[in-house]
């Protein structure tokens, strides 16, 4: 079985699943991935928290009047891991994917990155306050 291990956090998870008493896994399959793992004895699937909190921002989203300088339709680009953001090679892959979209793109950013950015020569949109 596949495990990304390459992700940080993955092998913490998995450590900290051992340890503990009870799993509650954000999807059926989250739960069956666990039962590879050999701990599904305790593991309850409850939904995913972040799923639910989109659902419940995106209802004030809607609501809320953009600024002009804001296209009406974009995409929002975060990124921050580190194999994505800190390698020139995996960051141009994916601004190169994103630009094939034809969508206009916002991605607000830390000043960290914004050198990351300008190193692409990208022209992206820094939001300071909304």
């Amino acid at each position: 079985m596949f495990l990304p291990l390459h992700v940080p956090e993955e092998p913490l998870r998995i450590q900290t699943d051992e340890m503990s008493d009870y799993l509650f896994a954000p999807s059926s399959f989250c739960t069956i991935v666990l039962s590879y793992e050999n701990i599904s004895r305790k593991t309850f699937t409850r939904g995913n928290l972040i799923v639910d909190v989109c659902k419940d921002l995106s209802k004030i989203a809607i609501s809320t009047k953009l600024p002009e300088s804001i296209p009406q339709d974009f995409l929002l680009l975060t990124l921050h891991r580190p194999e994505n953001v800190d390698n020139p090679q995996n960051l141009r892959l994916l601004v190169n994917y994103i630009a094939s979209t034809n969508h206009p793109v916002v991605s607000p950013f830390i000043p960290g990155q914004k050198r990351i950015y300008n190193t692409l020569t990208l022209v992206f949109l820094q939001i300071e306050q909304w």
